[in-house]
């Protein structure tokens, strides 16, 4: 495996454990912005557009959202590409929360 690869692998795994010690520790079924910030290192003006775009899908297939907030689990399949989250890797002895 080439230097990259490896390195983008073990970046990958440290984003997704990110996540997890994240919505473990606050048990949340909405992520605001600061939330956002935290787990993808972005500015807060980029956390509120992310929320917009992802609000915005979910208007349209039906659903009512929150002004300022996403649901995590539609936030952890669009951004970490799993439907349920139980299917992100666990870190031995943690448990996931399942909403």
């Amino acid at each position: 495996m080439s230097d990259f690869t490896s390195a983008s692998t073990e970046y990958m795994k440290r984003q997704i454990f990110k996540i997890q010690e994240v919505l473990i520790m606050q048990n949340k079924l909405f992520l605001k912005a600061a939330d956002i910030c935290e787990l993808l290192e972005v500015k807060q003006t980029s956390a509120y557009e992310i929320i917009g775009n992802l609000n915005k899908e979910l208007e349209e297939q039906g659903y009512l959202t929150l002004r300022g907030k996403v649901p995590t689990k539609y936030f952890v399949k669009r951004f970490y590409g799993v439907e349920d989250t139980c299917e992100i890797p666990q870190e031995e002895g943690k448990e996931w929360f399942h909403a």
